[in-house]
């Protein structure tokens, strides 16, 4: 993935400014990193969900009394 450049005023900034930069970048790679499978597998169990659904007749999911 691309980075976009900073904005002027921001890149004029000190050290500190340069770690926070760095840690932000970091923590928003780890979200990255831990949400694309969780979005993935509940997207694929969404698909799954409405695939069952409309090849399962409501009568077949009924149990004998």
């Amino acid at each position: 993935m691309a980075r976009r450049p900073l904005p002027r005023i921001l890149s004029t900034g000190g050290a500190q400014l340069a770690r926070s930069r760095e840690l932000a970048r970091t923590a928003a790679d780890s979200a990255t990193d831990i949400l694309h499978p969780l979005i993935t597998v509940a997207r694929g169990l969404g698909r799954l969900a409405a695939a069952a659904a409309t090849t399962i007749p409501a009568s077949s999911l009924r149990t004998a009394a």
